[in-house]
């Protein structure tokens, strides 16, 4: 999925001078040590994830009695709706490297068919063919080696090699009520883009607020801030 919160070129040169190192949590940064806000979050990325959920569930054909592996989890949105499409004898396994994340996962999901799991996606510790279907929603473009992670998911699903792969190019529209509302998601700190925000000087940050104000105007209507996304989902069959 394409971050609905990303900047415009210079923001993005700025961000490149700025190095991720151990100041920042892994994962979806929060600063170590720290809990995820999920206000933050959901304002942030939760709000724009969460309208593709649905689909995501459906190309899996995610149905009853189903063992889902949920890769990235996050704070467990698409978990949320698996477990009741999976009830009653289903299970989810959460797995995210972030485990602020889990921690926060494992407080809003209140089920006993879902667990936790802190790992990194492109080494998972499940043996073969114990999952019959995998979902990952707004992860694999930050993954270092997809390749890896695909072969993974080969040998945990039931059978081996991808079959019937189908990719669904899916369009989404939101409005927020203004551009401090959206600014504002940034300036909460929650997730890799605002953390190196806010690690840049007060000059360079008025910068990059104003660039981006300007950027985004042309999406103003009626002082209301009106953004699509855009998203790829991909299925096959194991």
């Amino acid at each position: 999925m394409i971050d609905p919160i990303a900047p415009p070129q210079r923001l993005e040169q700025l961000l490149s001078a700025c190095q991720m190192s151990s100041e920042y949590g892994p994962g979806f940064h929060t600063r170590p040590g720290t809990a995820v806000d999920l206000g933050a979050y959901d304002a942030y990325l939760g709000r724009w994830s969460r309208l593709f959920v649905t689909s995501v569930l459906r190309a899996a054909h995610v149905s009853v009695g189903y063992r889902i592996l949920d890769v990235a989890t996050g704070p467990g949105e698409a978990a949320l709706l698996a477990l009741p499409a999976t009830a009653p004898h289903g299970r989810v396994v959460g797995v995210d490297i972030a485990e602020p994340m889990l921690v926060a996962a494992r407080h809003r999901v209140d089920n006993s068919a879902f667990c936790c799991v802190v790992a990194d996606a492109q080494a998972l510790p499940f043996g073969n063919s114990c999952f019959d279907a995998v979902v990952c929603q707004l992860s694999l473009m930050f993954l270092p080696d997809p390749g890896i992670y695909e072969k993974h998911l080969k040998e945990l699903l039931l059978g081996a090699g991808f079959s019937d792969v189908v990719v669904e190019r899916q369009q989404r529209q939101d409005t927020l009520e203004s551009f401090a509302a959206y600014w504002q998601t940034v300036e909460n700190g929650v997730g890799m883009l605002p953390q190196a925000y806010r690690a840049l000087p007060p000059d360079n940050q008025r910068e990059v607020r104003n660039e981006v104000h300007a950027e985004l105007a042309k999406y103003v209507s009626n002082g209301h801030l009106e953004l699509g996304l855009e998203t790829l989902i991909g299925a096959g069959r194991a």
